[in-house]
């Protein structure tokens, strides 16, 4: 029982051994994949940062948010161009504004009103020349409002710069809350980790991983050196050497080894003696061989003649006898089978339309065969069972034509041909039709198809329904 606990401690000590070396692999090639990640990522990260340092792109944005930028830089394109054509148009308008002014002061100068008053700016407020004050007031009002007007348009360009910048700030905080969050996941993963690892923090982690692998290491050490030393042996001369290596220390090996060096001495000594003594008896042996092997061939020789007459007679003997008995089973097979045998295998050949030639006794084994025409004698437990069926009906009618040789007895059949196909049913009502000559035969079937067969080839019966 202890053993069977041992043996089966050492199958689990296997079994984790081989687990734990299976999950140390696991976790080197993990290590390794996620060294191999984070260098391909530090790798894209700094293409990503000179990508934007080219493109003058602010840093620290994200790819996710670069289709969105393009997006923004397309609309801001479109948008530039709309304003080209707007400021294209507005040129337009200004100089037929301007045009318009021009006319409009030619007529109000023409016509001998004050602008002055129509207009309600005091030409002192401006540092004009009193010769042409009326057209310049005019002129100064109209500047006034294109001042204006650019101020309001940078006023707009401002508010619109300012909702993208708030816009971009409020993507740029949902994605530091991100970060964060996902910062929060790899912490907690690190602790986690960290937790099962039984480490207080990275450096103790590193430690405990390095001593992992140092114990997988031995562990594998111990394996093959397991391995070297027990390959190949049984589990009782392993049980042996370890309840040895229990029981013993290394100066009681060494008493052990020592005398078992020098007994393995003596043996060798003893085994070269030996060795000696065959060597001499070996040609001791070859030279009485070579004086005696001419007599002993020669008689050998004479010996073995004589053995093959004796066995060439015993053969000639067998063969002949073997010829004759041949001869004599065909002679009966064929001569002197029974009367029964002789009328069944005249019924049989009329069943079977001559496919089969007789039904013959063979000598010594009473085994009934049927005689082929093209495969020879068959066992009956060859045939099919409608043929075996007429095997049976023609042995059924030669008994009852030899027991009846005086008088005619009536035969009775009852649902005859059950297993009988058309040709088999129409080949056995011929035969029936000629017995029913010198016999009386009487059919019961519940087949209509056999009593329509029987009543077509047989004229002279006579169907009774029942």
């Amino acid at each position: 029982a202890w053993r069977q606990r041992i043996e089966r401690y050492a199958v689990e000590r296997d079994a984790c051994r081989t687990e734990l070396e299976t999950l140390a692999g696991q976790e080197k090639l993990l290590a390794e994949e996620m060294s191999l990640a984070e260098t391909a990522f530090t790798k894209t990260a700094e293409q990503y940062e000179e990508w934007l340092r080219e493109r003058r792109l602010p840093e620290g944005l994200s790819p996710e948010g670069l289709p969105e930028l393009f997006a923004m830089v397309e609309q801001g394109n479109e948008l530039l161009r709309q304003e080209n054509k707007l400021s294209l148009r507005l040129k337009e308008l200004e100089d037929e504004c301007n045009v318009f002014e021009e006319e409009l002061l030619a007529l109000i100068y023409e016509s001998g009103t004050d602008p002055l008053d129509e207009s309600g700016v005091a030409a002192t407020s401006f540092d004009m020349d009193p010769e042409d004050g009326q057209r310049r007031s005019a002129l100064t009002l109209l500047s006034w409002l294109e001042l204006r007007k650019r101020a309001w348009d940078e006023l707009k360009k401002d508010r619109i710069r300012r909702e993208g910048i708030q816009s971009r700030l409020q993507e740029l905080l949902e994605e530091l809350k991100e970060s964060h969050r996902v910062l929060g996941q790899l912490r907690e993963q690190r602790d986690h980790l960290l937790y099962e690892g039984g480490a207080t923090g990275g450096e103790d982690f590193l430690r405990r991983s390095a001593a992992v692998q140092r114990r997988s290491e031995l562990n594998k050490s111990i394996r093959q050196w397991e391995l070297a030393m027990f390959g190949g042996w049984e589990d009782e001369r392993v049980d042996a050497l370890q309840l040895l290596l229990d029981h013993h220390d290394a100066s009681a090996l060494q008493k052990e080894r020592t005398a078992a060096e020098e007994l393995a001495e003596r043996e060798e000594e003893m085994w070269n003696t030996l060795l000696e003594q065959r060597g001499k008896l070996l040609q001791e042996r070859e030279y009485l061989k070579e004086r005696c092997m001419g007599d002993t061939v020669i008689q050998q020789l004479e010996e073995q003649r004589a053995a093959l007459r004796i066995v060439a007679d015993k053969y000639a003997v067998a063969a002949l006898t073997a010829e004759l008995i041949g001869r004599t089973r065909r002679i009966y097979e064929q001569e002197k089978q029974p009367q029964v045998l002789l009328l069944a295998s005249d019924y049989f050949s009329k069943l079977t339309e001559g496919v089969y030639k007789r039904v013959v006794m063979t000598l010594g084994h009473k085994e009934l065969k049927a005689d082929h025409k093209d495969a020879g004698l068959l066992d009956s437990g060859l045939l099919s069972r409608g043929t075996a069926e007429q095997l049976y009906l023609s042995i059924r009618l030669a008994l009852a034509e030899t027991m009846s040789r005086q008088v005619s007895l009536p035969l009775l059949f009852d649902d005859l041909f059950v297993n009988f196909d058309e040709a088999r049913l129409h080949a056995a009502l011929s035969l029936l039709g000629e017995l029913s000559v010198s016999r009386q035969i009487v059919m019961m079937t519940c087949h209509k198809h056999v009593a329509e067969a029987a009543a077509r080839i047989i004229p002279t019966a006579a169907v009774i329904s029942v």
